[in-house]
């Protein structure tokens, strides 16, 4: 299901607001939702809720492609889905279109230990990351998959054509982009698999138009974020983004809810987050959280963050915590029924500090309260958290341990090489 504006809004692309209230708005304290729309769905954005809307409008787009494509991914699976990403950017490359594919190194080690287990870019990984990911992989369970590699024709098609451009050296890139021909571009938290495709809870922004491009190229190599009109805004972590930028606009979207918070997340971590979230429930705004129950990771971290967050509430009537019988995969964040975040960024301090992200926030009450409707229907789907969650402590705090080993790893990577102390005073030169 693609969730876009009903019909044409009269509202521009610089002054999307709500009608009513919009003081209120422009600080960030909203008004009750209103009950009949209010004509502030920015135009040319559209939200995919579901994997085969997603890649039937990323397939689309990559077949009408005309002049240049340009795509970030973490995760690039050798199944048909990846194949099939892979044979549209051949075809547009025959057709003559120039194409650009920035492909992260490290996702490698999820692709061969998850789902078909197989990589479409990444046939021959080194010792060192097989030994990495077959320890973290063997923690949760006896035997973890390690598929032996089948031949990569599509990859080595890409690569030996001359209208295809391919990077690979990237790490800790977690962001998930696609844009094509400078006027439309696609970003979220969707991998490239058969797991994205058809089970895994995600979604997907569609935006046309060239603005928006633009907008996200600009933002991408180190533009403020005010000088952006606030109904659309690309918040981004890298190596050209304020340190901490990210992080401390998601935290502000919490801690200034007046009405309700709810959250579909992936993974957890950031105490910060479980911090804002507490409070928020003290303040009396009804919160809702909802994450996986059987996640291929943090398995055990995710559940007994949401027992810690009931256990510090009290678990009161407007806190519902639920886990969904399917994988979450999505980084959902809509505050107030106005203010939807959504992209890359998990709530954890790897992706705000370490990771390079990509996220998407709209303020729209009518996109807003569009999405609660899937949502709601998400919970529905859940297991509600009415009593006490049964998580191993042990395993959660390895597997904290584990996601702190790899944020420090991250923010080594990006941040500037210090020069070494020296051992000795060197002494000064006679004069």
């Amino acid at each position: 299901m693609l969730l876009r504006a009903p019909s044409p809004q009269p509202a521009t692309l610089g002054s999307a607001a709500p009608q009513a209230g919009s003081a209120q708005a422009e600080t960030g304290v909203s008004a009750p939702p209103a009950p009949v729309p209010v004509g502030d769905w920015p135009p040319g954005v559209a939200l995919a809720v579901d994997g085969h809307t997603a890649f039937a409008h990323l397939l689309a787009a990559l077949e009408a492609a005309r002049h240049h494509v340009r795509l970030r991914a973490y995760i690039w699976r050798d199944d048909l889905t990846g194949q099939a990403v892979a044979e549209a950017l051949l075809r547009a490359a025959e057709r003559g279109v120039q194409i650009h594919i920035q492909k992260d190194l490290d996702g490698a080690t999820h692709e061969v230990h998850e789902a078909s287990g197989q990589s479409l870019w990444h046939k021959h990984l080194s010792l060192g990351a097989h030994v990495r990911a077959t320890a973290l992989y063997g923690f949760y369970g006896p035997r973890p998959k390690l598929a032996r590699q089948r031949p990569g024709r599509w990859a080595e098609a890409l690569r030996a054509h001359p209208n295809v451009h391919v990077d690979i050296g990237h790490h800790f890139d977690h962001a998930k982009v696609f844009e094509v021909d400078g006027a439309h571009l696609l970003l979220g938290g969707m991998c490239l698999g058969d797991d994205a495709h058809f089970e895994l809870l995600d979604y997907l922004w569609v935006l046309d138009g060239a603005e928006y491009v633009a907008r996200y190229e600009a933002r991408e190599a180190g533009a403020p974020v005010a000088d952006f009109p606030p109904a659309v805004q690309f918040w981004l972590n890298g190596p050209h983004q304020p340190a901490g930028a990210l992080r401390a606009r998601r935290l502000a979207l919490i801690e200034g809810a007046k009405h309700s918070v709810r959250v579909e997340m992936a993974f957890f971590g950031d105490r910060a987050f479980t911090d804002a979230l507490v409070a928020a429930v003290d303040r009396g705004v009804a919160v809702s959280v909802l994450t996986s129950s059987r996640a291929g990771k943090l398995r055990w971290y995710n559940p007994r963050l949401l027992e810690h967050i009931r256990k510090r509430t009290g678990n009161p009537e407007h806190l519902r915590l639920a886990l969904h019988p399917r994988v979450v995969h999505a980084k959902l964040l809509v505050v107030d029924e106005l203010w939807v975040d959504l992209g890359s960024a998990n709530f954890t301090r790897l992706s705000h500090e370490g990771y390079r992200e990509a996220n998407l926030c709209v303020r729209s009450y009518d996109l807003a309260r569009a999405l609660v409707v899937v949502m709601e229907q998400h919970l529905a789907e859940a297991q509600r958290a009415r009593r006490r969650i049964r998580a191993s402590l042990l395993k959660a705090g390895l597997e904290a341990h584990f996601m702190s080993r790899a944020g420090k790893a991250a923010m080594r990577h990006w941040a500037p090489a210090a020069p070494k102390a020296r051992l000795f005073r060197r002494k000064p030169p006679k004069k």
